[in-house]
């Protein structure tokens, strides 16, 4: 018997995927979010065949669900199109390979628990593909979406009535969608330190050029004239406004 009613998992799950897929879009329009396109298309595979496979099973409450995340996942798939990141690189052709294979081995293969294996990992080398971008620019993605896609997934897992092969690809979805949330967050918090500790690099540099103003100030004729006093205090101010630069850059969008 199911933990959660299969009607109370459809109407939260489809729910949480408009809420999910309306803040990634509101952030791609902002120029917040840049969507890893190769990521999009393999997800965009995965959520319109699951929709159909189920839809041909009968569906019900989880084409509810299903059905949505095909909608909003196409959606993101073609507006990364014009706004995403990512080319054909080695690594992001190999991470497409091996999506298709495990498309290819959910679609074919008869035994369930392989063919949520495979989906499994066709999702996962989604998530693995735009990894290095996120990593580079945490701020480049919405944090909040991949949580609520694992709480979606969490609420499936719930649902399903017994334990078996059914349980596996809700379970990963609720863990790799949740990992890759509290990455994102930790990450940020990673570029967040650098950037303070960039803006107190900048401060004690300003102190510096006071000092060094100052000492050539009071000394007047201690072997360097008014005008090399006052490149040295313009070179110093160059370095310190480099330091400025790179404090907010490091500091991201946040």
């Amino acid at each position: 018997m199911a933990l959660v009613d299969p009607a109370v998992v459809g109407s939260l799950g489809a729910a949480l995927s408009v809420v999910g897929t309306g803040l990634y879009l509101r952030g791609i329009r902002r120029g917040d979010t840049l969507p890893h396109r190769g990521s999009w298309m393999v997800w965009s595979v995965i959520a319109v065949v699951a929709a159909a496979s189920d839809g041909a099973d009968g569906g019900g409450w989880s084409l509810v669900v299903l059905g949505v995340q095909a909608v909003g996942t196409l959606a993101v798939a073609a507006w990364a199109l014009g706004h995403g990141v990512g080319r054909l690189t080695p690594t992001n052709l190999a991470m497409l390979a091996l999506a298709a294979l495990g498309v290819l081995g959910w679609t074919t293969l008869t035994d369930p628990t392989v063919a949520a294996a495979c989906v499994a990992v066709a999702d996962g080398a989604g998530l693995v593909a735009m990894m290095p971008k996120t990593w580079a620019d945490p701020y480049s993605e919405t944090v909040s979406t991949y949580a609520l896609a694992g709480v979606t997934g969490l609420l499936g897992a719930l649902a399903v009535h017994a334990w078996s092969a059914a349980l596996l690809f809700p379970v990963y979805f609720c863990l790799g969608n949740a990992t890759t949330a509290v990455a994102i967050t930790l990450r940020r918090g990673s570029v967040r330190e650098l950037a303070d500790k960039g803006v107190e690099a900048t401060g004690h540099a300003g102190e510096l050029v006071g000092r060094l103003g100052g000492v050539g100030c009071a000394g007047g004729g201690l072997g360097c004239s008014g005008r090399h006093r006052g490149d040295g205090v313009r070179d110093a101010g160059g370095a310190l406004g480099g330091l400025v630069d790179a404090a907010a850059h490091l500091g991201g969008r946040g």
